[in-house]
């Protein structure tokens, strides 16, 4: 008996078991960056938000309000990361006292 014919069915197994793992990491390569961006667009958008409903006599200076919504709003999630560590975490930490 010729067994040569399983040797193929062991590749085509091999080749199936390849590309189901390189299309399963593919798919990782463009969801994980989605992921990525929508949570930065919901800090974003958080943080933008954070800074228009802050009251007035917050800010140090009658300005620094628009000041900050230009930062966020043109330096996108950078402005924001700022804003949190410059602004509004101190903010919190002094309300919370």
């Amino acid at each position: 008996m010729d067994y040569s014919g399983n040797t193929d069915l062991a590749t085509a197994g091999v080749g199936t078991a390849f590309s189901a793992v390189f299309s399963v990491l593919c798919c990782g390569v463009y969801v994980i960056p989605i992921i990525f961006g929508l949570i930065v667009l919901v800090l974003w958008i958080i943080m933008l938000i954070r800074v228009i409903q802050r009251p007035d006599s917050s800010f140090k200076n009658e300005n620094d309000r628009l000041i900050w919504i230009l930062i966020v709003l043109l330096a996108s999630w950078i402005g924001a990361i700022v804003y949190y560590f410059v602004e509004d975490r101190p903010y919190q930490q002094s309300r919370k006292k």
